[in-house]
């Protein structure tokens, strides 16, 4: 008889999709925080007129 693995394909893909979805999420908020020091680090370096 062969074994039914059909749950464990599901539940690796589903595993894979989160991991996927949160390594992706935390690029994107990683992006955002350094774009945000990028622009306070140009406004500092400005010389006062």
């Amino acid at each position: 008889m062969i074994p039914n693995n059909a749950g464990y394909y599901h539940a690796a893909y589903i595993i894979v999709a989160v991991v996927h979805i949160g390594y992706a999420t935390s690029i994107w908020m990683r992006r955002r925080s350094v774009r945000a020091r990028l622009a306070a680090a140009r406004t500092e370096r400005r010389p006062l007129r």
